[in-house]
């Protein structure tokens, strides 16, 4: 499901974006006089405006602060040992360029064990070509690790911890765009996750190529809250701005082999928070509505975003302006502009990068997050 027949860009008549899917809802924040307010509902018309309603581009460092929030996230917290485990039913479609090319995952789980652990999911989607449109194939379920975590507190509550991405090698296939390793924003996603990219076509949007918007790709914060009534994050979300020189902070850092790095990051700041929920005694079950803020991803076969039973977030890099749908309904809308958007993430149940619990956001620069659009044949 999920297949459109071919890259083309969407409009809203074709029916396939949507704000609200079960337990996923796609959020976006918006500026008052005050500042920002709650995170709500995303219509079609908004879904490339920064909170202010100015639209994105591949030249700003402000990007939609859109999100994914996904509730319902099953599992076990101990809070003493601090081993994590929740699991979310749901999944997010990303898109990009208006439709051109997409992907997705779903049933997000989050594992971790000493301080260590994966946001992994189900990616899926169709791989085509820039140099040839009219390629087209399905691509096959792979189980790929979203974010590597290092370094996760033992809470009751939940935490908020940047995935690793700076200062992270990666290996590429043969005749892929170098990874640039002698910058600021020098890093990778997980090499799981790099490799699935290769066959969508959307390899070089997920390390650092050497691109303009090599600052606008690290991972951003994941928030995880084990209960939705005690987010660890306020939900007020933030603007989502990245800075232009990747953010970091002191040195460049030192690249290390595959699924090796350092476990400093950037993102945009306050871009993704949310709330897991979950058992708050030790050793108990994880299980509620959780919200979170991170960076997308989806099929136009489904592909759910992350969320835990009570939320657990996570962000991803913001890269090429993409649309993001959920498992098997919405793509991308119609017409995005070309470029990048630093500060959208996707949200999984929990609140943060990919939050899980309750799924919060998943950013791509530029990126749409629509629900699973049952439309396509």
């Amino acid at each position: 499901m999920g297949d459109t027949g071919g890259g083309r860009v969407w409009s809203e008549a074709d029916g396939f974006y949507a704000t609200t899917d079960g337990a996923v809802t796609i959020e976006k924040p918006y500026a008052t006089d005050g500042g920002l307010t709650q995170r709500r509902a995303v219509p079609f018309a908004d879904r490339c405006l920064d909170p202010t309603g100015s639209p994105v581009s591949s030249s700003s460092f402000v990007g939609t602060g859109i999100e994914a929030v996904i509730d319902g996230g099953t599992g076990t917290v101990d809070p003493d040992s601090g081993d994590v485990r929740i699991e979310w039913d749901g999944g997010v479609t990303v898109v990009f360029y208006g439709g051109l090319t997409y992907w997705w995952f779903s049933d997000p789980v989050l594992e971790i064990s000493g301080g260590r652990g994966t946001l992994s999911a189900t990616a899926g989607g169709y791989g085509t070509d820039m140099e040839d449109m009219s390629r087209w194939t399905a691509l096959p379920a792979t189980r790929v690790v979203l974010a590597d975590l290092a370094d996760v507190p033992a809470t009751r509550t939940g935490f908020s911890t940047l995935p690793r991405y700076l200062g992270v090698g990666v290996t590429l296939p043969a005749g892929a765009t170098p990874q640039v390793t002698g910058t600021p924003s020098a890093g990778s996603f997980p090499q799981s996750f790099v490799d699935f990219q290769a066959q969508t076509g959307q390899l070089a949007y997920w390390y650092s190529s050497g691109g303009l918007r090599d600052p606008a790709k690290p991972a951003t914060t994941l928030y995880v809250s084990y209960d939705a009534a005690d987010p660890v994050d306020s939900g007020e979300g933030s603007s989502g701005a990245v800075r232009p020189d990747g953010g970091a902070g002191g040195g460049l850092p030192s690249l290390t082999g595959p699924g090796g790095g350092a476990g400093a990051g950037i993102g945009a700041d306050g871009d993704g928070a949310g709330t897991a929920g979950g058992g708050s005694s030790p050793s108990g079950t994880a299980n509620g509505a959780n919200r979170g803020r991170a960076a997308p991803a989806g099929p136009v076969a489904p592909t759910p975003v992350v969320a835990a039973a009570d939320g657990v977030p996570l962000a991803l890099p913001q890269v090429l302006p993409a649309e993001t749908a959920l498992p098997d309904r919405a793509l991308i809308p119609g017409g995005a502009p070309a470029g990048v958007d630093p500060a959208e993430r996707l949200a999984l149940a929990l609140t943060g990068v990919f939050g899980l619990g309750s799924l919060a956001v998943v950013g791509f620069p530029r990126g749409w997050f629509v629900l699973p659009w049952s439309r396509a044949t």
